[in-house]
């Protein structure tokens, strides 16, 4: 979260608004400075490790930091470099559900106001091994004019010094039973400390989460999963989930992001899109949309799958027939462009018409009826 320094001013809006919005930036790069700090030196394996940011606007013009809800800080230009004590790099990039949806603000700086942000490292590396280490923070500046925004050369902190200690088992279990307490009543926190933690006795609380009903937890715990040491344990696990309670979007998403082989996850997808219940069908197309689409030169499955989604364009749910449309925009076929053209003007869901419109218009079908019927206020 951001705390504000000064008199400085935050301008809400969703993340990636409209730069126009905002007065012209110099054209010279910001006059910034970035600290990082730690709230210990010392922190026991899988403990949560949070770094406080700190950027300070030096120059004349004022400068616009984006803050936006998502949590590793990549998408507002923050980046984290951990090493150990050989100096050899540790750590990967952090994992996202592109499903998931962000909200963002931006503050604006006066000279000599800051900006304070605190972002768990532990989002950027899996539990690391006892040890001493070092986290070095950059930034990403940019100025946001009326025409584009432009990025500058990264900026950097200092290197920050700290070490890890081992945690006793029974420590470890006593942390693990009261995260799992507090995950299992959708606290995000203790949801993401439980991935931070790396132990398989994360696996099923965690999975347990991925079921909730609320979407948004549901993304934090499978954000969650990624963070576990043993992957191969967590994926067979959400397997033999999915045979037992079925799918939801998260679900599907899930095993199609972690990168879970094809022979395993479309037998299950391609199970469920017959189901006569709404929510298992729709996670059934959308986990085939993402495979086909993450894997389109793969002939073994698209002749399975797209004639799937050629069904899905009629299916009576709106996130069925979503998914095929979006499943089926490159190449379709004559047949397919025909029932495009009539969901893109009376489909009863605004997103399902948009999506239809935008196939027409990349195929050059679009009429002006088609345009228009669009963007009619129909509902959802």
């Amino acid at each position: 979260m951001y705390r504000y320094g000064c008199c400085a001013l935050l301008l809400f809006g969703f993340f990636l608004g409209n730069f126009a919005a905002f007065a012209d930036a110099p054209a010279q790069a910001p006059d910034l400075q970035l600290r990082a700090t730690l709230d210990k030196p010392v922190y026991e394996t899988g403990e949560a490790i949070p770094v406080t940011i700190i950027l300070v606007n030096h120059g004349e013009s004022q400068y616009l930091v984006q803050a936006s809800t998502e949590l590793t800080g990549a998408l507002d230009g923050w980046s984290f470099t951990i090493a150990d004590a050989k100096g050899q790099r540790v750590g990967h990039a952090p994992e996202r559900l592109r499903a998931t949806n962000w909200i963002g603000s931006w503050l604006a700086l006066k000279r000599d106001e800051k900006a304070e942000r605190q972002i768990f490292l532990n989002h950027w590396t899996q539990p690391l091994p006892p040890g001493e280490y070092t986290v070095e923070v950059s930034y990403i500046p940019h100025s946001v004019t009326s025409a584009a925004p432009h990025d500058w050369p990264a900026i950097r902190s200092s290197k920050v010094k700290f070490q890890i200690e081992p945690v006793t088992r029974t420590k470890l279990e006593v942390r693990i039973a009261r995260l799992t307490q507090q995950s299992s009543k959708g606290d995000m926190l203790a949801i993401d400390f439980l991935g931070f933690n790396g132990e398989k006795e994360g696996i099923d609380p965690l999975l347990d989460v991925v079921y909730a009903e609320d979407p948004q937890v549901q993304h934090r715990a499978a954000m969650a999963l990624t963070y576990l040491l043993d992957q191969s344990m967590v994926l067979s696990s959400a397997v033999a989930r999915v045979k037992e309670q079925g799918l939801n979007c998260t679900m599907a998403e899930w095993l199609v992001e972690s990168g879970a082989p094809g022979p395993l996850i479309v037998p299950l997808f391609l199970k469920a899109v017959k189901s006569t219940e709404p929510n298992l069908r729709a996670a059934a197309f959308k986990g085939l949309r993402l495979h086909l689409q993450g894997m389109p030169n793969d002939p073994r499955y698209a002749a399975m799958i797209r004639p799937h989604m050629q069904e899905g364009l009629e299916d009576s749910d709106g996130r069925v027939r979503y998914e095929a449309v979006v499943a089926l925009e490159n190449n379709p076929d004559k047949e397919t462009l025909r029932i495009l053209d009539r969901m893109s003007r009376s489909d009863p869901v605004s997103r399902v018409r948009e999506a239809a419109s935008v196939v027409m218009r990349r195929t050059g079908k679009t009429s002006a009826a088609t345009t228009s019927a669009a963007v009619a206020p129909l509902g959802d």
